[in-house]
């Protein structure tokens, strides 16, 4: 068992290098849809014989993994789409939960599955997820009413706003589109399908939740020891122990407006200055456009069990020890919206 899970470890690294995309052939039509319940009543009358009501979670690596985690931990249901490569290592290491049901893209079973599903969430982080295959999935889950879209920042901002480039930087820029030019078209993509999804009544709410750099996500409140072990490399790996252990904190700010301003030169501490406050502002300025992994998977929690979650809003990681509690996570969302 442990021999397969190491082998599982190391495929699963291979594949994450890799990336991957997801192709949905679309149905024809979708069917009239059920009214949405928060998860926070569909948690009671979920059982072993209730297989109604579970969450959709569409989206590769360690961020889907850790959103399928905390709505076990809840207690709800979920439905995890992944490819056939995946399916062994994701079973064996990543989503071991009874509460969550794997199934692919290259079955025909995922649909009974996926029509159970009342919620759904989207979760790239090393694959590209296109408009079309979402487009394509809700015409096969007619009782999906409220999606979550995690994007990164920057979606609603127009092209004329991106920061132009000296010469010397142009030089060394590879020509033609770059994997985060692809990125975000695809984000952008997304947001377009499910917004058009809204306005033609298919569903009833969509919320985006923008996202800085994903770290962490490893250790006791998260993934465990195995997510050290496939992060990366050495210098990597002492990078996501320290966001597990001091920068699981959570700031909730409305609507899509993370500072992805250029950084400032780390401060050096003057005479007479506090050389641990110095450090404080230095380590706040490098994590002002960073995500935890956990933090944005628990705002998802938030945002299924709320009655009236916003349309947008966006999660930054901060300083802490712990992580934000639920139910605090939850009032940060309601107080952007006021």
């Amino acid at each position: 068992m442990l021999f397969r899970a190491f082998i599982s470890l190391i495929a699963f690294l291979d594949i994450l290098k890799r990336g991957s995309s997801f192709v949905v052939q679309p149905a024809t039509h979708r069917a009239t849809h059920c009214e949405h319940r928060p998860l926070s009543e569909l948690r009671a009358t979920q059982s072993p014989d209730n297989e109604n009501d579970k969450v959709f979670c569409l989206g590769v690596g360690f961020l889907q993994f850790l959103v399928v985690q905390q709505l076990s931990l809840k207690g709800l249901k979920t439905v995890a789409m992944t490819d056939v490569q995946r399916v062994e290592s994701m079973r064996e290491v990543w989503v071991t939960s009874p509460l969550c049901t794997l199934v692919t893209n290259g079955e025909t079973e995922w649909e009974e599955e996926a029509g159970k599903c009342t919620s759904m969430v989207i979760c790239p982080e090393v694959a590209n997820i296109p408009g079309k295959t979402v487009r394509a999935l809700l015409n096969r889950m007619p009782n999906v009413n409220r999606i979550v879209v995690l994007n990164p920042p920057g979606t609603t901002k127009p092209e004329e706003e991106k920061k132009e480039e000296n010469f010397f930087s142009s030089l060394f820029k590879p020509k033609g589109p770059s994997a985060t030019d692809d990125f975000m078209e695809y984000a952008k993509s997304v947001e377009e399908a499910v917004s058009d999804c809204v306005k033609n009544g298919e569903i009833d709410e969509a919320v985006i939740v923008h996202r800085g750099k994903l770290n962490g996500g490893g250790g006791e409140f998260g993934l465990g020891d195995n997510f050290y072990k496939v992060c990366g490399s050495e210098p990597e790996e002492v990078l996501q122990k320290y966001y597990d252990q001091g920068r699981l904190g959570t700031t909730i700010l409305p609507g899509d407006s993370m500072d992805t301003s250029p950084k400032m030169k780390k401060r050096v501490a003057k005479e007479g200055e506090d050389e641990e406050e110095i450090a404080k502002l230095n380590v706040l300025e490098e994590i002002r456009d960073k995500t935890h992994r956990l933090s944005l998977a628990n705002a998802v929690v938030s945002v299924l069990t709320m009655d009236d979650p916003p349309e947008r809003f966006t999660v930054v990681c901060t300083l802490d020890d712990v992580p934000m509690p639920l139910d605090e996570v939850t009032d940060n969302i309601k107080a952007v919206m006021s």
